[in-house]
C-alpha cells in the first residue's frame, strides 16, 4: 500500500469508529446505549481485522519478493519497503578495430577501395597523423631503354606521423611463391620506401584519361603520387623462400623487381571518389617531402619498418632485385685478386716448408679426390636405378591401362548401392534424431511438472502461515485491548485505541 491509500484508510476508519462511539448520541436510555456499544465494539474488531489483513498481505509480498531474490542484499531501513523504480544499467558499445596484417599494421580488406585508420589532424600547423591503404593502383615507369612500363594491382601504405617525426612508404604485391609451406602460398612482396631516401613526393590531380589502358576505373578525377628518389626501394620477401613464382603471378613479381631498381615511379591511385580530408592528407604529405622543405625530413618509423613483424612473425629479409644482383656479380673483382698473391714468394721460401707438411698435404689431397670419385660411381648408378624404375613404372601404367574398367550394368549398379546406402544413413539419423528430440521433450515435461508441484506446495505453505499468523495476532490484539478496557460510571465501556 503506498503512503496516499493508508491516509485515506485511516481516515475512513476513523470516521466510521467516530460516528458508532456513544458519545456522539443525543440520548440518554441505557439500552439505547448498551446497543451502541455493542455496535462499537463490532466496528472496532472489523477496523482491527481490517488492519491485520493489511499487514499480512505486507508481509506475504515481502516475503515473497525476498525469495525471489535470495542472493540480493536488503540495505533498506524499513522492514519492508515497497519495491522502487527497476534497476537499469547503462550499455555501452565498444567498436574493435579488427586488422588484417601481416604483424606491421597493414590493414587489408576485402573490397577495391581505400581503407583509412582513425587520421588525427590539426590544420593550424600542429602534429597530425596520417594512415592510409590504397588498393588496387597502377604504378607507371620508364625503363633504361626509355620505354613506359606499367603494373597494376598492388597496394600503397602511407605513412607520416609528425609528432615523432617518422614515416614510412610500402608498395606491395601478392605473389605465389614456389615451396610456401603455409595455408596459401600467396605472399606479399614489399618494396620499402624510406624517408630518407625521398627526394620528392608530388601530388598530381588530372582530368585526362588513364596512360594505359587498364581495367582499374580511375573516374572524370584521378590522383596520383610522383615518387623521386635517391636510392631504390628495398625489396622484402619472406625468409628462407626462393623468389620464383608461379606462372599465374610470374609477370606481377618481375615488375615488383624491376621497380625495385627503379628511383622514380608515378602511383595511380584507385579511388575515384576521394574524400576532401584525404586529399588535404596527400596534399600534406607532398608538402613535407617537396623541394621547398628540405630541413627536418621525416626519419624511418622503427616499428613500422621492422621485418621480424612480416609474414605472421616468421620475418623478412631484404633481397636484391635480378638487376641489382647481375650488376653486383659483373662488378666483383676476380678471386685472384681479392686472395693474397703468391707470386711474389721465390722458390726458396718454398724450399723452407718442412717436407712431413708437404707430403700430409699431398696425401690428403689424393684422399679427397678418391673420395670423389666414388660419389661420382655412387651418382651414377643412382641415376641407373632412377632411370630403370621410370620405365618400369611406365610399363606398368601401360599394361593396367584399359578403354573402360565398367560397363553401364555395372555403373548404374554402383550408384543405385551408395543411393541405398545414404538413404539407410538419412534414414537411421533420423530415427536418432527422433529419439533425441522424444527425451529432451519427456525431460522437459517432468521438469515442468516438478516445478509446478513445487511451486504449489511452497504457496499452500506460505497461505498457511499466513493463516496462523494472522489468527495469532488478532488474538493477541484483541487479547491486548480487552485486557485494557475500562468501564465508565455511567456504564459505558471505553477501549484505549
Amino acid at each position: 500500500m503506498e503512503v496516499r491509500d493508508v491516509a485515506a484508510f485511516h481516515s475512513s476508519h476513523i470516521f466510521m469508529i467516530e460516528a458508532c462511539s456513544p458519545r456522539s448520541l443525543p440520548t440518554t436510555s441505557p439500552y439505547i446505549r448498551r446497543a451502541h456499544h455493542l455496535a462499537f465494539f463490532f466496528c472496532f474488531l472489523h477496523v482491527f481485522t481490517l488492519y491485520v489483513v493489511y499487514y499480512a498481505m505486507g508481509v506475504t509480498t515481502a516475503s515473497l519478493s525476498r525469495d525471489v531474490n535470495d542472493g540480493e542484499e536488503d540495505d533498506s531501513t524499513q522492514p519492508f519497503s515497497s519495491p522502487g523504480r527497476p534497476y537499469t544499467t547503462a550499455q555501452f558499445d565498444e567498436k574493435d578495430e579488427l586488422n588484417n596484417n601481416d604483424g606491421n599494421g597493414i590493414n587489408k580488406s576485402d573490397d577495391g577501395e581505400k581503407s583509412t585508420e582513425p587520421v588525427s589532424s590539426d590544420q593550424n600547423g600542429e602534429a597530425f597523423e596520417v594512415d592510409i591503404t590504397y588498393r588496387n593502383n597502377m604504378i607507371t615507369w620508364q625503363d633504361a631503354d626509355g620505354q613506359m612500363q606499367h603494373v597494376e594491382g598492388l597496394y600503397l601504405d602511407l605513412y607520416v606521423d609528425t609528432a615523432t617525426n617518422t614515416a614510412i612508404f610500402k608498395l606491395y604485391g601478392y605473389v605465389l611463391l614456389k615451396g610456401s609451406k603455409a595455408k596459401s602460398s600467396k605472399q606479399a612482396i614489399y618494396l620499402f620506401i624510406h624517408p630518407e631516401n625521398v627526394q620528392t613526393i608530388t601530388l598530381q590531380t588530372g582530368h585526362a584519361a588513364a596512360p594505359f589502358s587498364t581495367l582499374i576505373n580511375f573516374g572524370p578525377t584521378h590522383h596520383s603520387l610522383c615518387f623521386s628518389l635517391t636510392a631504390p626501394p628495398h625489396l622484402v620477401v619472406p625468409k628462407n623462400l626462393v623468389l620464383e613464382s608461379r606462372p599465374k603471378t610470374r609477370a606481377l613479381l618481375d615488375s615488383i623487381q624491376a621497380l625495385a631498381t627503379m628511383m622514380a615511379f608515378t602511383v595511380h591511385l584507385n579511388h575515384p571518389d576521394m574524400a576532401t580530408s584525404t586529399q588535404k592528407d596527400l596534399a600534406l604529405i607532398s608538402s613535407i617531402f617537396s623541394l621547398s622543405h628540405n630541413d627536418n625530413r621525416p626519419s624511418t618509423n622503427n616499428r613500422r619498418a621492422n621485418l621480424t613483424t612480416l609474414y605472421a612473425g616468421r620475418g623478412g629479409e631484404i633481397v636484391y632485385a635480378k638487376d641489382g644482383i647481375a650488376n653486383a656479380d659483373t662488378c666483383l673483382p676476380p678471386y685472384s685478386e681479392t686472395t693474397p698473391s703468391r707470386s711474389h714468394i721465390s722458390n726458396k721460401r718454398k724450399r723452407d716448408m718442412s717436407d712431413p707438411d708437404t707430403e700430409r698435404s699431398s696425401t690428403t689431397h689424393d684422399h679427397i679426390l678418391l673420395i670423389l670419385k666414388d660419389i661420382c660411381v655412387r651418382l651414377d648408378g643412382i641415376e641407373n636405378r632412377i632411370g630403370k624404375l621410370e620405365d618400369k613404372v611406365l610399363e606398368a601404367l601401360d599394361s593396367n591401362r584399359s578403354q573402360c574398367r565398367y560397363g553401364e550394368e555395372e555403373r548404374q549398379e554402383i550408384l543405385e548401392e551408395v543411393d541405398n546406402r545414404v538413404d539407410d544413413c538419412i534414414t537411421d539419423l533420423r530415427i536418432e534424431s527422433h529419439d533425441i528430440i522424444q527425451d529432451l521433450k519427456d525431460e522437459v515435461d517432468g521438469t515442468l511438472e516438478r516445478l509446478d508441484s513445487e511451486t504449489s506446495e511452497r504457496m499452500e505453505r506460505l497461505e498457511s502461515d499466513v493463516q496462523e499468523n494472522t489468527t495469532k495476532l488478532v488474538e493477541k490484539c484483541l487479547r491486548t485491548k480487552l485486557l485494557n478496557a475500562s468501564l465508565r460510571i455511567d456504564g459505558s465501556v471505553f477501549l484505549d485505541l
